[in-house]
């Protein structure tokens, strides 16, 4: 068992251990090749491609993401074997917090390496509420809110990700009252990412998210993103683990109205 580099030469054969229920992981994996932040790995056993994973830094804070196993590999500690070695990478890059995103099937494993669930992402699937009124304090970003944004964004998450926001700030939304950013939506990022620190900002931040997007994914911690669904009459299908390695970031779940995706929260 080797693990290595992956490259841009690799995508083409990704699909072969391209999880069932997955949507086409060449995308994100495509995307992580774009950035020096990111460190995409494969395993491979005798030159076939068995399995895959990324790290991803923000600062003092990193990220497993994207872990796949060839179905017709497990068992084996392919799954163990580079979750560990994507924890070495991080932890010789001095982070101080480790994170990863776990679906049911891969929480048993990260626990066996020493990942400490805190917290659970409640999903949800098949939303029509495209037509709901969006108030008039929703309005475009504009350049002039760039540091309010980031300083929103990390006294909700915990964490400095201002390199990975910043690409995606021309497509996003933000939520001003009284000139002061309560909240944004980040239309292009990965799910549609919302934070907002008042419950006012992030509901109608969802309503603006709900004209592009029939899902939805966001901590169990937030009543009031649960009970605006549940007063919409949608009920979560799943859930993933919010999985921390040894120690915990302080962070504010009630604030996240829709996370990225299952690489970053």
């Amino acid at each position: 068992m080797q693990i290595l580099t992956l490259t841009q030469s690799d995508i083409d054969s990704l699909p072969q251990i391209q999880p069932s229920d997955w949507t086409d992981i060449r995308i994100p994996i495509s995307s992580y090749l774009e950035f020096d932040y990111v460190f995409p790995f494969k395993v491979t056993i005798e030159n076939i491609l068995v399995g895959t994973g990324t790290a991803i830094l923000h600062e003092k804070t990193g990220w497993l993401a994207t872990i796949v196993t060839h179905s017709e590999y497990r068992n084996q500690g392919i799954g163990k074997c580079i979750t560990e070695h994507l924890l070495a990478f991080l932890q010789s890059h001095n982070c101080d917090y480790i994170y990863l995103i776990a679906t049911a099937l891969g929480e048993p494993v990260y626990k066996k390496v020493g990942f400490i669930t805190e917290s659970r992402y409640d999903s949800y699937k098949d939303i029509n509420l495209k037509n709901l009124v969006i108030s008039y304090n929703v309005t475009p970003y504009q350049s002039e809110y760039k540091q309010e944004i980031f300083d929103l964004d990390k006294m909700i998450s915990g964490e400095d990700r201002s390199q990975h926001l910043e690409i995606f700030l021309l497509n996003s939304f933000v939520y001003l009252q009284n000139k002061k950013i309560q909240g944004v939506y980040f239309s292009s990022f990965g799910d549609g990412l919302i934070v907002a620190d008042t419950p006012e900002a992030g509901l109608e931040l969802m309503k603006k998210r709900f004209q592009k997007f029939n899902m939805a994914s966001f901590p169990q911690d937030n009543k009031t993103a649960h009970d605006f669904m549940k007063f919409h009459n949608y009920s979560p299908i799943n859930t993933h683990a919010r999985m921390h390695f040894k120690k915990p970031m302080p962070w504010k779940p009630e604030g996240l109205y829709n996370r990225v995706g299952g690489n970053i929260g």
